[in-house]
């Protein structure tokens, strides 16, 4: 009894939640956003419909299951297995656009190379946007930019790396939860 004398005459503004104060008004804003994202699953992944669009441009290395970037087991790597090379550009299409704020990328790094890449994202109206240009990178780089809409990803081999070359294991694409502040 004493309880309810309390709150009844008990001011409780802090009790009070408004959807001003929500980024989402309700579930379904979120399983938009979700569907968007692909469910912040890797969308330059073989298992969810992405290609290489250049391929018969590229050169491939290593057993069939073994051999694109965009495979999803588990990676067996020597000096003659499972890469991609090129020495223009890799293009990977995904099935559908997809919101996306991370790529990461898997040189090949066995022998000490190193690479001079520019990696553009296209959009489904063609717009293309450079995400990444660097000189002399190894091994895994992760690059991250703000949320984009994005259909394909362009991986393009720039003058004044180790080789005359662009060599790739692994590439992956997604949207990562993060803060920006």
């Amino acid at each position: 009894m004493t309880l309810y004398f309390i709150l009844l005459f008990l001011d409780y503004p802090f009790l009070m939640f408004t959807n001003g104060n929500c980024k989402y008004q309700n579930n379904q804003e979120l399983r938009v956003k979700s569907i968007l994202r692909s469910y912040y699953k890797d969308v330059a992944s073989e298992s969810n419909g992405a290609i290489i669009s250049s391929a018969k441009f590229n050169k491939f290395y290593g057993i069939s299951q073994n051999m694109s970037p965009l495979r999803d087991s588990i990676y067996s790597v020597d000096h003659d297995n499972g890469h991609i090379v090129t020495n223009s550009s890799i293009v990977v299409s995904f099935a559908s656009t997809q919101e996306i704020n991370q790529i990461i990328v898997w040189f090949y790094d066995l022998d000490g190379r190193k690479f001079n890449p520019k990696i553009t994202v296209q959009n489904k109206d063609n717009i293309e946007k450079v995400v990444f240009e660097d000189l002399l990178v190894q091994s895994i780089v992760k690059i991250k930019f703000p949320d984009q809409m994005v259909s394909s990803i362009k991986l393009s081999y720039m003058e004044g790396g180790t080789l005359n070359d662009l060599v790739i294991i692994k590439i992956q694409a997604f949207y990562a939860r993060r803060n920006w502040t």
